[in-house]
């Protein structure tokens, strides 16, 4: 059952056949067409919530081989990009495959006149993801955004 209010929804098959049951007499349904500007943005939000849906699924199937549960995922992002390359005929899009291994660039620095190479000392990252952005509040239960900064 729907609560009445406003929506701003991509309407997928399954809230189609939701609508479809809806008494006609009693509820005023509207619809307008996606913009083609804004569909960009909308139908890639989609996607990502759709994605990690689907990862989420396989990482719970997966309980007990979390390097099985790792691989999965990653071939399953690797089909879609497949079917991406596939669908837009362009093979630039193949070269946006994960590798398997499953790992993550932290830093790059030179060797050449660097006193890191000599301390062999871990560059200082921040305790927030640098590829997620934070609010900061000042609340004590999370980190100071001065130190962050530096």
């Amino acid at each position: 059952m729907f609560t009445e209010g406003i929506y701003e929804v991509i309407i997928t098959k399954e809230l189609k056949l939701a609508l479809s049951k809806l008494e006609e007499g009693n509820f005023e349904v509207e619809k307008e067409t996606l913009d083609v500007e804004e569909a960009r943005k909308m139908l890639a939000s989609y996607i990502s919530y759709t994605t990690r849906k689907a990862l989420s699924y396989i990482r719970d199937s997966e309980k007990k081989n979390d390097k099985r549960a790792l691989l999965l995922q990653i071939q399953a992002c690797n089909h879609i990009i497949s079917k991406l390359s596939e669908i837009l005929d362009e093979e630039e899009f193949n070269q946006l495959q994960l590798e398997e291994d499953g790992e993550i660039l932290t830093s790059v620095y030179s060797k050449l006149n660097n006193v890191r190479s000599i301390k062999n000392d871990m560059p200082i990252r921040p305790v927030t993801p640098i590829s997620e952005s934070s609010l900061f509040t000042g609340s004590k239960s999370e980190p100071n955004m001065m130190n962050e900064l530096k």
